[in-house]
């Protein structure tokens, strides 16, 4: 009589080992599952699905003078709700700012962002998608590899005193074709002494991808002088102090037609209007 009751015993421990067996083998499956989904997304890099729609974040940006740490919350915990890749792209750059316009370039796209803490320059510009997946055009670190005295230019544009490289809010680059399938995104940069400081001139600089995306550096084109920058920065003075909270102008895309009379009215009239 006890044969068989050894043998149920024997059964039922059976029974166990193969759910323990399974349970382990759905875990193992959840967590391979878990890896391929975050691999996948982050094959698929940054889009235009990250780029915020206007008016999202008015109420977050109301509160960066009296609570820095609270607009930073809000700001993720907004876009979480509504648009989960938004918040995504913000916490990649610390909560910084978000997503305000994308331009696909190939394998290296063009992402532009609205700060929300810096009082200076409120607008930026990154390369993204490549390797690194964001290169900064606004971080001086990225560009003042270059020695832009070394310029048979420099001493001219520079007659009263050293000006260097300030990409504060660069107008959008030209894309260009690289041989080999490479990738050059052309962007004018100030020459100046100071952040508030009037143009000097302007330097032509080149940000190289390789057919791959690899970033291969920085490159100094051309050095020019202040006359040929005098409707851009007139562009991004009016810009920068019209500019409030939940609201962005529509500037002219051209330094040339931003130096005709009648497109600067219009950019003040929409300011007056609030649009």
């Amino acid at each position: 009589m006890r044969a068989p009751t050894l043998g149920l015993r024997m059964t039922g421990q059976r029974v166990l080992e193969l759910r323990m067996s399974k349970t382990i083998r759905v875990s193992s499956l959840c967590v391979m599952l878990a890896g391929v989904a975050s691999t996948l997304q982050a094959q698929a890099g940054i889009g235009s699905d990250a780029v915020v729609a206007p008016g999202t974040v008015t109420a977050c940006e109301a509160q960066v003078i009296s609570d820095v740490a609270a607009a930073r919350k809000c700001l993720i915990t907004t876009l979480q709700k509504s648009q989960p890749a938004a918040a995504s792209f913000a916490e990649r750059i610390q909560g910084d700012g978000y997503m305000s316009g994308f331009t696909e370039a190939g394998r290296v796209d063009v992402a532009t962002v609205a700060y929300l803490f810096r009082g200076n320059a409120t607008a930026g510009t990154l390369l993204v998608n490549g390797t690194p997946a964001i290169v900064d055009v606004n971080d001086p670190a990225t560009y003042k590899a270059i020695d832009v005295k070394k310029h048979p230019r420099y001493a001219a544009i520079a007659k009263s005193g050293d000006v260097d490289l300030w990409a504060d809010d660069p107008a959008p680059p030209r894309a260009e074709s690289l041989p080999g399938g490479g990738q050059r995104f052309r962007f004018e940069l100030e020459l100046k002494k100071c952040h508030a400081c009037e143009p000097a001139g302007v330097a032509t600089v080149a940000f190289d991808f390789s057919a791959a995306g690899k970033f291969l550096g920085v490159r100094l084109l051309d050095l020019r002088g202040k006359s040929r920058v005098r409707g851009a920065s007139l562009r991004r003075a009016l810009v920068r102090a019209q500019r409030r909270p939940g609201w962005r102008p529509r500037v002219p895309q051209t330094t040339r037609a931003c130096g005709r009379r009648a497109a600067l009215r219009a950019l003040c009239r929409a300011a007056r209007a609030g649009r």
